[in-house]
């Protein structure tokens, strides 16, 4: 089994599959994974510093994101803090798909790129920037 070393340095575990992507936003970290024909986003909480010591004992509660309608190859993954959304690049569909509503009702929307989107970037405006790689 894989993992990545979390906050506090907590084991993260990835189950078997690879990682692509990870994005911060509002005290939680974001895992794209790729594994087994699906692709998948994990939610893990991240302590902070407010946040008490007896706290950090405790293992963080890890929840999947839920289905992305659409998403068939996650490549990347970002947050735009601006806009409080992720941006996921998907090989699988040649789009780009937007996620908001990620505290409650996931919404979804995405655009169709042309190419492979292999790479994101978001500045802190909210500027975006997408890497292709055309096969």
């Amino acid at each position: 089994m894989a993992s990545i070393q979390g906050p506090r340095g907590a084991a993260l575990s990835t189950c078997n599959a690879g990682v692509r992507g990870l994005a911060l936003l509002d005290a939680h970290l974001y895992v794209l994974t790729v594994g087994r024909g699906s692709t998948d986003i994990a939610v893990h909480h991240v302590q902070t510093s407010s946040s008490s010591a007896s706290s950090s004992s405790k293992r963080a509660a890890v929840r999947r994101l839920g289905a992305v309608p659409g998403l068939r190859d996650g490549a990347d993954l970002v947050a735009c803090r601006r806009q409080r959304c992720l941006y996921v690049a998907d090989v699988g569909s040649d789009c780009v798909h937007r996620l908001h509503g990620l505290d409650a009702t996931l919404n979804a929307q995405s655009w169709p790129v042309g190419d492979k989107p292999w790479g994101l970037s978001v500045t802190s405006v909210g500027h975006g920037g997408l890497d292709c790689r055309n096969q």
